[in-house]
Order: C-alpha cells, then structure tokens, then sequence
C-alpha cells in the first residue's frame, strides 16, 4: 500500500491485487443488480394487475406442489439409488423368473467367474421371524443378505459393525444386525445375545434408522447372512439349484461397461448349460439397472411411474396455461408495447420487463408450491395406508424432487420467455391501435390455445378414469374363492424351534389339520405354503418337450397343499380332480395346475389332465389330475402359470390353513381358536380371521396406490378446471370493450354472447379431436404397463368432454355480463 500527498489530501492507493479483487467484486455486483431489478419490477408490476397474478400463482403452486408431491413417491419407490457411494457404478444381474431372482449356487458361480464387476452381492425378501431376548418376544422382520452386502453398498453402521464375508460362511458364528429403531426399543447393544425362531444369534451392530432397504416394501428391523437362513428357511435351498429366491447386484469395476457385462452374462449361461445340463436348458442372464429392477418386481412401482407420467402431464398443463393467459396478456397490451417501442424502448428493455414479471410468478408459484406440497404430506398421512405406504418406502421431500420441479419450471419459464420476446416489435404503432380484440388474428390465436387447453386437459382426466377404473378394477376383481364362510390361520412353527425334521413337520399339520376338520361345523379344511391373491415362488418347470431341462419359456409358480385346499376355499374344478387323501398319503408325483397354466403350455384345459412334467429340474415327473380356476394376483388380469403339489414332497414349517365353515361368526372362529391352542406348543397360539380380512390386506397395497392417485386426481381435476376457467374468462375479458360498442349501436346480449362462442367454435372441435387422440394413441403404452383403456368408453369421453366445454363455456360467457356497466363514451375517450 502507498502513501502521496496531492495538493494538501491524502491519497492511499491499494495494491494491484485488491484493486482487481474490488474490481471483480464491483463486476459482480452489476450483473446481479442488472439480473435482480427486472425481478423488483416484475414484482411492482404485479401489484397493478392482481387478478393475472393470483391466478397464475395458483395454477404454478397446485401443480408444482403436486408434482412435487408425487415425484417423491416415485423416487422413493423406484428411483432413488440403494447406497450413497458411487450409485452409477451399482448394476443387477436377473434371471428368467418372476422378478428376476437367481438360485444361491448361481450367486456363488457369478461372484468366483465374472471379471466385470468389484463386488457382487445378494438379498432375500424380508419375512417375519420370531425375536427373542430374555423373556421378551417380538415378531420383527428379517432379511437375509450376503456378507457383502453392507461393505458394496458402502453402508456405515452407527454401532458396532456390519457383516462381511467371513461372516456369510457355514460354521462361522451366528450373527445379527439389528436396526437403530429395535435397537432402541429393545436396549440391544453390540453384543447382546438373542434368539431368531429359538436359534442363538448374537448382536454385531445397528443399521442407522435412514437406511433404505433394497425391497423398499417393508423396513427390516434384523437382518441375518445367508449362510444363517436355515432359522426361517430349509437349509438345502443353499444348496439346490433348483431353488431361486435371490436378488443378486454389484458394483461395476473402474470402466466396465453394461454392454460388456451383458457380453459376459451370456458367456456365462452358456458355460452354466454345458456344466449343468441337467438343470438349463435356455439360461438367461442379463443386468439391468436399479429402476428397472424395481419396476419388474413391484406393482406399485409400476403404477407410481404412470401416475409420475401424469403429473408430469399436469405441470406441462399448468405450464401451458402460465403461457397462455400470459399470452393473452400481452395481447392485451400490445398497444402499451407498441407505444413504449415507438418512442424509444429496445426490444431488449421490452425482453427485461417480460422476464421480471415471468420471474417474479414463477417465484411466487414455486413458493406457494412448497408450502402447497407440505400440506399435502400432512393431509396423505391422515389415511392410514397412505401412511403405511409413505413409512415403508422412506417418502419424504427431499432437495432432487425440489431441484427437479424447480428444473422444469425455470425450462417452461425459459421457453415461455423466448416465445413472447420474439412476438414484441412485430406490428408497428398504428396497426396495433387500431387492432380491435375480435380481429381475425385475434380468434385464431385464442382459439388455437383453447383448443391445446381443451386438449390437454381432457387428455389428463381420461387417463386419471383410467387409472383409478384399473385400480379399483383390480381390488374389487372377483377372488375366485369364497370371500365368506372362511376362516384363516397363518401357522408357523419356526419360532417354536420344533421345526427339526421333515417327518415331524408332516405329523404336526396332518394331526393339525385332522382334529379342526373333527370340529362341529367345519366342512372343510386345507393348508398351503402361500396366500391366496400373493404371488408364490417361482421355478422353471419341464416338459416332455424339453428334452428334460429347464425352459425358461416354461416359467411357473408353484405352491405346496394339502388334499382339503381347493374344497375349504372353495375354487372350482374346471377338469379333473383334487389330489386325493391316498395320493396324498402315499406321496404320489400328482399335482393341480391352473387354467392359465393348462391352456400356455399343453393345447387346453381337457388336454392338460393326464400331462406329465417336472417341476424343477431334477424333479419327478408328476401328473396333472385336475385344472382349477385361476387365482388372480396383482393388477394385471393375466393370471401367471401356477401348480400345486402335496405338502408331504417338501420340508413345510409354516402353512396357511383355510377353513371352510358353515357359519363365519365370532363363536365359529373362537372354536378354531381353542382347538388350535390345546395342540400348539406354547401359550402364543395363532389367531383365526374371517377370509375377508384377508383380501383386504393382501390387496392393501392397490387399495393404497388407488388412494395416492385419487388425491392427486382431486388436485388435478381441480388446476384443470381452474385453468380452463382462467384461460377463458381473461379470453373473454378482452373483448368487452368492443362488445360493448355492438351493444351500444343496438345489439341484444344473448346476439353477442352467441356470436363470442361462435368465434371459438374451431377451438372446442380441434381441442375434442386432439384429447381423443392423445388418448387412444397412449393406449399401447398403457397396456405394456398393465393399465387397460377398457373404462374409456364413448360415455366417459363424452361426459369428461361435456365437463369441460361446460366449464369453458361458462368461463366465456361471465366475463361479459360487465359488458351493461361499461361507460362507453368514457373508454372511447381515453382509447
């Protein structure tokens, strides 16, 4: 720094250094000032004109909080990565079965053979298991995952450790992970020792509460490695090949691509079907990405990407009608622009003054959005299964959804701007004042918008009647089954710890099963290894065809039974008949299939008795003696193949047992109930329930979708109607003056309002036309995605058309009742 006296004053002079630094500072200072003013403007601006402002700030806020909304639901369901280390690197290997799950065999051939990735690990589906420590009990749910799981994903724990490798060894000491929240409630430090289902197990650490788990279906609170899974599963499903229940993923090696693990995927299944010819026949490999994993295994994570598709839709909506009435607007002030251009303003100073006022709403919309979208949390959760939904799958607002609509919008503003900008400066002074608003140019530029309002909007509420009718289709769809004169009990002896052999597992159900069907009015009574209405596993099941290997062509369900089954639950035989009690006894190769599995592989449901096929590879041949109805699951109508075979030819632990009874009352069901605790082997017996509860739950989680888009149809529905309203009565709005002067020279009202709608008569067909065919055109898409257009009948069109040209016809015609106190030689005047 330096001193100089000049002429008497003190001059300090900076060095260079701070003097480029202020200069900078100075530099930004401009830019942000020369951004920030035409905001500031944009804001006094509004403030002449609140009408055009409210209404703006509306229809941005409801669809931005919407989408705000409902994209958390789809990222917590499908897109949100499961590890915050390097979420790219993560790819998943798949098989030809339902959800793409692999055997544990192939998990371990995949890990010691593949080259392109770090890592590979693999889950299980979480499930309930019994917790013990002291003399507390808890029922937790519990996932089985590799040793390799945490260290991949790079999960850190907040006490304690996590598994690795060496723990997921047979021999090695039984460990488990429990979550923050048992942790808590159960004062399960490391080391602590508990029971799962009777067995010894001993706390290594906790999963801290924010984890997301894979399955994103249900939290886990334990979480147990696969060599361990014997404590709630059959031990040999380690070892057979034939059993496939895993998810396997990993992390890509620096550089790998998919193309090249693909190539390697189907290098390996063919070494696989030379190795093991006995087992594949046509192997399938291939990776897919963590989205679509999700997409492949999860119901709802199908349904909340079409409903994210849709409110998408209804943002562009919103979007569209922001530049329309801004449009209109600035029609409206053309002359205004006109003058300012004549004496003296750029095209530039016209260009600042736009984008302030776009700015300034769009802030405003965005911030009515999010506090829009808190509500809408608060008032989600006040149903219960909604709740349920958002808790399971960890929904909460988070900063890629805000940054995602904040995106979008800034997009639709920035287009928006760039559109009105090149219409300023267009006309010169003298052609825009004498420009009258019914010109002809006038109409067709208001009746093109109206007709992409028109179009737009009925496009939105046909596919919300879609959606909600293939919902609601799908719950209340016909079970096949008697929904009454039922009752359930899920039995499970693994807590107990008597689970030891396969022979005492079959005299415990068949002396179960015996002493309830003895009880006075019971008809009937059955058990099974799955639910009814739930899918069940899966496996590759082998024809005569097949030259005696796995097809995966021949891809099926496949549940375990007993003789009473399909009696108790009351499913109709189409040919042939149950499994019998000799069958049964004697353990004889006979099994039941569906209708769907009758008429996909053998010509038809009377050919299919009599056929003979192999369940898995390896497997007996078993003979098909009776087709039954199908059983639906999910919310597609196409029912899946699916066998059933005696529970005597598997290591059965856990049953559901249906019975049938002549009255479903109270006392029918406490009945069951006493008998099934004198033959249980503690004093925590199972409950019966009514069948009814039953498909209620299992259907629970359609009935919670159907009600997440419900919400978001009322939301839509209402910004739909709000627009259109909007976009018609400022459309409207700008014609009063010159109606008011045909009025004044001797025309009636109703000779004005029917020569107003006559002007848009173009707009309401051509916007008709167009939502039809937006509609029929999404159909494809729609039925790849398992929802039907069925319900869009010519009367649903018709009706949602009808709704929406009576709201615009209203919003067209309101307007103009200003026209009677309108002071005519005034407005000439000062025009």
């Amino acid at each position: 720094m330096e001193l100089s006296c000049v002429q008497g004053s003190l001059r300090v002079e900076a060095p260079p250094t701070l003097r480029c630094y202020a200069a900078r500072g100075t530099s930004r200072l401009r830019v942000m000032t020369r951004f920030l003013s035409p905001i500031l403007a944009g804001f006094r601006s509004l403030r002449a004109k609140p009408g055009y402002a409210l209404t703006c700030v509306l229809i941005l806020g409801v669809s931005s909080a919407t989408l705000f909304t409902v994209s958390a639901v789809v990222d917590a369901l499908l897109m949100r990565p499961p590890s915050a280390r390097n979420p790219a690197e993560l790819l998943f290997i798949k098989g030809a079965l339902y959800g793409g799950v692999l055997s544990h065999p192939d998990f371990v051939d995949l890990r010691e053979r593949n080259t392109m990735f770090e890592e590979l690990f693999a889950y299980d589906w979480p499930i309930r298991v019994g917790l013990d420590i002291d003399t507390r009990h808890r029922d937790v749910r519990s996932e089985a995952v590799s040793g390799t799981l945490f260290p991949t994903l790079g999960v850190i724990p907040t006490r304690g450790r996590l598994f690795t490798p060496a723990d997921d060894v047979l021999g090695a000491e039984p460990v488990i992970v429990v979550s923050d929240a048992l942790q808590r409630s159960l004062q399960l430090e490391p080391g602590a020792l508990v029971q799962i289902n009777k067995r010894p197990f001993r706390v290594i650490g906790t999963v801290a509460a924010d984890h997301i788990d894979l399955a994103r279906s249900r939290r886990p609170d334990v979480w147990i490695p696969l060599a361990q899974v014997s404590a709630y599963r059959p031990e040999w499903m380690l070892n057979n090949r034939n059993s496939q229940w895993l998810n396997i993923g990993g992390r890509l090696k620096p550089g790998a691509t998919r193309e090249e693990v693909d190539a390697e995927l189907t290098v390996l299944a063919q070494r696989f079907q030379s190795e093991w010819p006995d087992f594949y026949s046509k192997l399938k490999l291939s990776s897919v990405t963590f989205p679509a994993l999700r997409l492949g295994q999860d119901a709802r994570a199908r349904t909340m990407l079409l409903l994210g598709g849709t409110i998408a839709a209804l943002f562009a909506l919103a979007c569209t009608n922001f530049f329309a009435i801004t449009l209109l607007r600035l029609l409206s002030r053309r002359r205004e622009i006109a003058v300012r251009v004549a004496i003296g303003a750029t095209r530039g100073t016209i260009a600042r003054w736009i984008f302030g006022e776009l700015s300034a709403v769009l802030v405003l919309g965005l911030a009515a959005g999010a506090g829009i979208s808190w509500c809408m949390f608060r008032l989600m959760q006040l149903d219960p299964r909604i709740r349920d939904l958002l808790e399971g799958a960890s929904v909460r607002p988070d900063g890629r959804a805000a940054f995602l609509v904040a995106a979008f919008a800034v997009a639709a503003l920035g287009i928006i701007w760039i559109m009105l900008s090149r219409e300023v400066g267009r006309e010169d002074v003298s052609t825009a004042i004498k420009e009258s608003a019914t010109a002809p140019g006038r109409h067709r530029s208001f009746g093109a918008l109206l007709a992409m309002q028109l179009m737009v909007a009925l496009f939105l509420l046909a596919m919300s009647a879609a959606f909600l009718s293939t919902l609601r289709d799908a719950v209340n769809r016909s079970p096949t089954f008697h929904t009454e004169r039922v009752v359930m009990l899920d039995a499970d002896i693994r807590p107990l710890g008597v689970a030891s052999d396969r022979a005492g597992e079959h005299r415990f159900w068949n002396n179960m099963i015996d002493t309830l069907a003895r009880l006075p009015g019971v008809t009937a009574v059955g058990g099974a290894t799955s639910q009814p209405l739930w899918r069940a596993r899966g496996t590759h099941t082998i024809l005569d065809s097949d030259e005696g290997r796995e097809n995966p062509e021949h891809a099926a369900m496949f549940t375990f039974t007993s003789p009473g089954y399909f009696d108790a639950l009351g499913v109709r035989f189409r040919q042939g008949h149950s499994i019998s009690e000799t069958e049964f006894r004697s353990n004889q190769p006979v099994g039941v299939i569906n209708r769907a599995m009758a008429t996909r592989f053998w010509p038809g449901e009377a050919t299919a008795v009599g056929q003979t096929f192999r369940p898995w590879a390896g497997g007996p041949r078993t003979v098909v003696v009776g087709v039954v109805d199908d059983i639906p699951t999910g919310i597609s109508g196409d029912p899946s193949p699916h066998f059933y075979l005696p529970f005597t030819s598997s290591d059965v632990s856990a049953l559901q047992l249906v019975i049938g009874v002549r009255d479903d009352s109270e006392a029918s069901r406490q009945q069951v109930a006493r008998a099934v605790a004198a033959l249980w082997p503690n004093s925590s017996p199972p409950e019966p329930y009514p069948i009814a509860q039953h498909i209620r739950e299992s259907r629970s989680d359609l009935l919670s979708s159907t009600r997440v888009i419900l919400w978001v149809a009322l939301f839509a529905t209402a910004i739909t109607a709000f627009g259109l309203y909007s976009f018609s009565a400022f459309t409207a709005a700008q014609t009063i003056r010159d109606s008011a002067v045909r009025v004044a020279l001797g025309a009636s009202f109703g000779q004005i309002v029917r020569a107003h709608l006559l002007r848009y008569r173009w707009g309401f067909t051509g916007g008709f036309a167009g939502g039809l065919a937006l509609v029929f055109a999404s159909g494809p898409v729609l039925r790849r995605l398992d929802v039907s257009l069925q319900p869009l009948n010519a009367a649903t069109v018709l009706v949602a058309g009808c709704v929406l040209a009576v709201i615009a016809v209203i919003g067209l015609c309101v307007p103009l009742r200003r026209i009677r106190h309108v002071d005519i030689r005034a407005t000439l005047t000062t025009e």
